[in-house]
C-alpha cells in the first residue's frame, strides 16, 4: 500500500488513516519491522514528522534484521541509537574479535537502511556487562554526549548477580578484574 501524505502529522497520524481499526500497538509493531518506508526510506519512529507531499508505503516483513540475540534497539532517532547490549558481546572490536561486536553489527544496520549515515561510539560496556549503550549519529552529538558522560552528569547503575551467600545486605566491595589464560574473569 502506498499513499502521499496530504497535510503536516506524524508517522503514526498517518498510518492510523491508511490503516483504520489498526491498533496503534500493530502500527508501532509494523514500524519497528521495518515494514513503512517514507519516501522510499525506512522509518522506525512513530513521532517521524510528515509534510504534505510525501509518500508513505507499507511492505511486507524485510529481510531479518542484521543484529544478534540479545541486541535491543531501545530508542532510535536522527541524533542517536541507544541498544540494550547483552552479557557475552563486545561493544568495540578488539586485536582477536573485530566483527562480532555491537558497533560493527550497528554500523552494518545503520548503512542498510541509510547508506550515507555514519556512527560514532560515545561510551563502552565490557564484554561481560549487559546494559545500555548510546551511539551518537553525528560528530557534534558525540562530542556533546562524551562531555556529559565524562562529567558524569549521567548517573550510572550497577547490579551484580552473586552466587553463593551474602553476608551483608548492601556495601561496597572494592578488587580488581583479573582475566585467567580461558579469558576468564576473577575477582582479585
Amino acid at each position: 500500500m502506498k499513499a502521499v501524505v496530504p497535510g503536516p502529522s506524524s508517522l503514526l497520524e498517518d498510518l492510523e488513516r491508511l490503516v483504520p481499526g489498526a491498533s496503534r500497538r500493530t502500527l508501532r509493531q509494523m514500524l519497528a519491522q521495518g515494514r513503512v518506508r517514507v519516501n522510499g526510506e525506512i522509518r522506525r519512529l512513530a513521532a517521524h514528522p510528515l509534510s504534505p507531499g510525501d509518500t508513505v508505503e507499507i511492505g511486507g516483513r524485510t529481510a531479518p534484521s542484521p543484529l544478534p540475540r540479545g541486541l535491543e534497539i531501545l530508542h532510535e532517532d536522527d541524533a542517536l541509537l541507544v541498544i540494550r547490549k547483552p552479557t557475552g558481546l563486545l561493544t568495540v572490536a578488539t586485536l582477536h574479535e573485530k566483527e562480532r561486536t555491537a558497533y560493527a553489527y550497528l554500523r552494518a544496520y545503520v548503512k542498510a537502511r541509510e547508506p550515507r549515515r555514519r556512527l560514532y561510539i560515545v561510551h563502552r560496556l565490557d564484554k561481560f556487562a549487559s546494559g545500555i549503550l548510546v551511539f551518537a549519529k553525528s560528530e557534534p552529538v558525540q562530542s556533546a554526549l562524551q562531555d556529559i558522560f565524562s562529567r558524569h552528569d549521567i548517573e550510572r547503575k550497577y547490579w551484580a548477580i552473586v552466587e553463593g551467600s551474602v553476608r551483608q545486605d548492601q556495601g561496597t566491595i572494592r578488587s580488581r578484574l583479573v582475566q585467567d589464560r580461558s579469558l576468564r574473569m576473577h575477582s582479585t
